[in-house]
């Protein structure tokens, strides 16, 4: 089992990786937070026997149900349960899972103990990590949120053994897109392929706990570099839940890097063979590289100007200087958006 500090100004909590370790674990955080009351949430789709913990509820929450409905249910239980200060949940669920659960934490009495189980690649490597809750809400990615650590994070990758193939593929999104926002030597072994699933589980985690300890409550603009490919992905996964077309969100966010990437080689950031390139990595890990639906141009645009990295409206994008280094708040104009999406389109 290998251990990874997260050393933030309000919290520092261990993240925990390896095989088999959900209970040990847990026995030992328990130990040290001596909660008061136990809770444990669970994906209902999961069979893991008793934990031990004094109440289990097991409920589905997908990208469908994460939203302020699916947030007051949970605060109805934590209410039943007479949960306080003092109390502990276990979040053990996909990253929609742990993003709503741990947004109703974060409100429930100002905020309550909890700790992140993800069982999904892309769990694992981003929503479970860096205190981001939040739900959906008109057709918005994440609209509604709040930033709260939580107090420990179990990766057991025991879970990725019977993961779905487009589930593993989602999360590699993630996985290419920090490599090309921070380390092009990382980039280059995805291309390879010559890490084990555990090492790429952890040199993300690495490269997302430098952002964060950095840029804890999103002041200085620095942890907008962990949303390359998610304004416009976003856009195009909240239009193709409206279309009933949904997008796992790591091929919105697969889409959304090359569209993002195209922008910064239309705007003489980036040379066009590294495009080229990187649409060949997303393609070798089973992403999308091209748009199996018509576009709403005026939706993407509207929901693109509700983005918070927009300012007044006008959209601002983080971009690629090169493979491993971004820059962030990068304006630049619909109509090349457009132009985007229509590359997006075409068959890569």
């Amino acid at each position: 089992m290998k251990t990874i500090s997260i050393n933030l100004k309000a919290k520092k909590y261990p993240v925990f990786i390896g095989k088999n370790i959900l209970r040990p674990a847990l026995q030992t955080i328990i130990s040290e937070l001596k909660p008061d009351k136990t809770l444990c949430l669970i994906d209902q789709n999961l069979q893991i026997k008793s934990l031990g913990l004094d109440k289990t509820i097991k409920l589905a929450i997908t990208e469908q149900d994460k939203n302020i409905k699916t947030t007051l249910k949970l605060i109805d239980s934590f209410l039943k349960l007479n949960l306080g200060k003092k109390s502990l949940v276990v979040n053990i669920g996909g990253g929609a899972f742990t993003d709503t659960a741990g947004f109703a934490e974060s409100i429930y009495a100002r905020g309550i103990r909890f700790i992140n189980c993800p069982t999904t690649l892309l769990a694992m490597v981003d929503a479970s990590i860096g205190g981001k809750t939040g739900v959906n809400y008109k057709n918005i990615k994440n609209i509604i949120g709040s930033i709260q650590q939580p107090n420990a994070v179990i990766i057991d990758t025991s879970f990725l053994t019977t993961l779905p193939k487009d589930q593993l593929s989602s999360g590699y999104a993630e996985i290419i897109k920090h490599s090309l926002i921070k380390d092009k030597n990382y980039f280059n072994h995805l291309k390879l392929k010559d890490r084990t699933l555990e090492q790429v589980i952890f040199r993300s985690i690495q490269i997302k706990k430098e952002i964060i300890e950095l840029d804890e409550d999103e002041t200085n603009g620095l942890r907008q570099l962990l949303n390359f490919g998610h304004t416009i992905g976003h856009s195009l996964e909240s239009f193709s839940h409206k279309i009933k077309k949904p997008l796992l969100h790591g091929y919105a966010v697969s889409l959304g890097i090359i569209a993002e990437t195209y922008i910064s080689v239309k705007l003489g950031y980036l040379n066009s063979e590294s495009l080229d390139e990187i649409i060949t990595v997303l393609a070798d890990y089973n992403l999308p590289t091209k748009l199996e639906f018509k576009p709403d141009y005026d939706f993407i645009q509207k929901a693109i100007a509700k983005d918070k990295k927009s300012v007044g409206g006008k959209p601002k994008l983080v971009l690629l200087k090169e493979i491993g280094k971004a820059v962030t708040e990068q304006t630049t104009t619909f109509d090349i958006i457009n132009d985007a999406v229509k590359f997006l389109c075409k068959k890569q």
